[in-house]
């Protein structure tokens, strides 16, 4: 059964990556305007404070409104935070194919927290056929950028030969990265 473990790590990642801090001098009618442009950074931007009540009130349904504009001008963190809240039921009615298909466009982009996203919906079954090939070719791509919830997964690929030939020293090499994104994750139960 899927759990929630994704989307925390996901809000951390991008948080960053996309250089939001919390009390920035951008104002949210600078961004409000810059958005109505169609500036795709910015609809981001606008969505995500949306999202975490950051300087507006929290609104799950504009947050969705902006990540969505965003993603369809291929904005990949946009695309990635929109899938997750599609994989959870945030602002939206839970749908894992929509979840597969914003998420899958991001980590074809290379947005590392969605390549590690990718992998793990691979992994666990959700929204596609399980298949272990393509987890393990997701998550070492997410992990090889320094996510580290894809090194634990891969790690644990490696430890238990799923998708390839069991291998502990390969596993202890995954484990032994040092992650530079994202925050380790829970095992879904």
């Amino acid at each position: 059964m899927y759990t929630k473990f994704l989307l925390p790590r996901c809000l951390i990642a991008l948080f960053f990556e996309v250089g939001i801090v919390l009390g920035q001098t951008q104002t949210i009618a600078d961004l409000q305007k810059q958005a109505a442009q169609g500036d795709a950074k910015a609809e981001f931007q606008l969505g995500f404070a949306y999202y975490n009540g950051d300087r507006v009130p929290q609104d799950y349904n504009q947050s969705v409104l902006w990540l969505r504009r965003s993603s369809e001008q291929g904005f990949a963190s946009a695309q990635t935070l929109l899938g997750e809240m599609y994989r959870e039921g945030i602002g939206v009615a839970q749908d894992d194919g929509q979840a597969v298909l914003w998420v899958r466009k991001a980590a074809e982009q290379g947005e590392a927290t969605a390549e590690g996203g990718l992998g793990e919906m691979y992994l666990y079954g959700t929204g596609v056929l399980r298949d272990y090939g393509q987890a393990l070719i997701w998550l070492t791509k997410s992990a090889d950028q320094g996510v580290a919830f894809a090194q634990t997964d891969l790690g644990l690929m490696y430890k238990l030969g799923q998708g390839t030939t069991a291998d502990t020293d390969q596993a202890i090499r995954c484990f032994g990265r040092p992650p530079t994104k994202a925050l380790r994750r829970q095992r879904p139960t």
